[in-house]
């Protein structure tokens, strides 16, 4: 097992996690090791196979708020391209995410995630805390990996297959978008399907940062929107009360 390298334009987003929260210098190196002994503890886990098998690397595009590495099955594939971002094929394949405690999962939420959306939402576990200098540490949990295509990954892929100079393939984009659009509404009607609260008097386990806010979020568009949606915020302003106590609760995002 090894852990390998993201290319030099994946590095810069990498650093730039540990620098914005002010982690020092040995955080990358503590985090790879702490994933390399994860796994090596871990043979009958989700990650499964023989341990020279698999192979540890950064994901090519990093949150905010995370530093996120892949265990995959080691591939002449992904041997020859460690950064490659495609998620067609990723069976048996975790993530491990390290996230400072102010921005720490919910676990609680995760796994309401993965009751209604399936296989949809991955299945998210906390397998520990990393404990650097003065006190701070990063929070690990270990994430299934959905198969699948990224967005900046369709994105650049709708890009590159539409040659500049040939106007008929001009709505091809167009048509990525809008089958982009019908899955997002296939994925979000699941969730209104299966709501978080049984019943509307129910509240849901934890309303997150949209849900607790969402009275300050009108607020904010009825001052920043053009006149014509006015009348539209002051409708769900006037009546949100009923519409957050006697509406079902739905996980979103």
């Amino acid at each position: 097992m090894e852990v390998k390298r993201s290319r030099p334009d994946s590095a810069i987003s990498l650093d730039s996690f540990f620098e914005r929260h002010n982690l020092p210098s040995s955080a990358r190196e503590q985090c790879d090791e702490f994933a390399r002994a994860w796994m090596s503890q871990s043979s009958t886990g989700s990650a499964g196979g023989d341990e020279k098998q698999r192979v540890v690397r950064p994901v090519p595009f990093q949150g905010y708020c995370s530093y996120t590495l892949s265990i995959k099955h080691a591939t002449r594939d992904n041997e020859d391209t460690p950064d490659s971002s495609s998620h067609d094929d990723e069976s048996g394949s975790v993530l491990i995410q390290f996230r400072p405690t102010a921005h720490a999962i919910d676990v609680d939420t995760a796994a309401a995630a993965r009751r209604v959306y399936g296989s949809l939402a991955p299945e998210t576990k906390m397998i520990g805390k990393l404990r650097l200098r003065d006190g701070l540490e990063l929070v690990a949990y270990s994430l299934s990996m959905i198969p699948g295509i990224s967005l900046l990954d369709l994105t650049a892929r709708a890009v590159q297959r539409t040659p500049r100079l040939e106007a008929p393939n001009v709505r091809r984009p167009a048509a990525h978008r809008e089958r982009l659009v019908r899955d997002l509404a296939r994925f979000y009607a699941t969730g209104l399907r299966r709501p978080h609260a049984e019943k509307p008097s129910q509240q849901p386990p934890g309303r997150g940062l949209v849900g607790s806010s969402l009275r300050t979020r009108l607020e904010t568009m009825r001052s920043s929107l053009p006149p014509r949606f006015h009348p539209f915020i002051a409708s769900a302003l006037y009546n949100l009360e009923d519409i957050e106590n006697k509406l079902p609760w739905v996980l979103t995002h």
